[in-house]
């Protein structure tokens, strides 16, 4: 194993590390706020959304390979690549915590419905910390953290178009 490879192995770990954290913290306060309901739909989307980002890079890694695509020959094709798979992830996981914590703040007191949604912007955060674990670089970080923080704000503002944007995913 070279040490890109053991660097990758510990940008994930630690990456998996930070996003057990923050639903551990999540998941109590979301529990002492009797809203559990949405902090376990929230970390199983999670458990999807980690695989699939995992798989994205798995996708990423074998069309390089076939497009002969690398860092040093074709950077362009490279760097473009890489900004449209960690963006793809990070709108839909956007999506789905605006979606999931605009449902669960009805009936729900103001105080209730700031943290549910704050939890939702924070996942955003944790989600882009599993995909900059993938698409390791400046670049893809300055795109990633803008797109997941104002994407949701974006959505739970409008929650119509994460309806519309979730829909083919959700089967609604």
């Amino acid at each position: 194993m070279n040490d890109a490879e053991k660097s990758a192995i510990g940008d994930l770990l630690i990456a998996l590390a930070l996003c057990a954290v923050f639903f551990l913290v999540a998941g109590i306060v979301l529990w002492l706020d009797g809203q559990s309901v949405f902090f376990w739909q929230l970390a199983g989307g999670f458990v999807l959304f980690t695989l699939g980002v995992l798989a994205i890079a798995l996708i990423a890694r074998l069309i390089y390979g076939v497009a002969r695509i690398n860092m040093y020959d074709r950077a362009n094709a490279y760097v473009a690549l890489n900004i449209v798979l960690s963006v793809l992830p990070m709108v839909i996981w956007t999506a789905y915590a605006a979606h999931l914590a605009s449902g669960a703040v009805n009936g729900f007191g103001m105080l209730s419905a700031a943290a549910t949604h704050l939890t939702g912007a924070l996942s955003c955060y944790a989600a882009h910390t599993m995909v900059h674990s993938q698409f390791r670089g400046t670049i893809y970080a300055l795109v990633t953290l803008p797109i997941g923080l104002v994407g949701y704000a974006l959505f739970a503002v409008f929650p119509w178009m994460a309806r519309l944007l979730l829909s083919p995913l959700l089967g609604g």
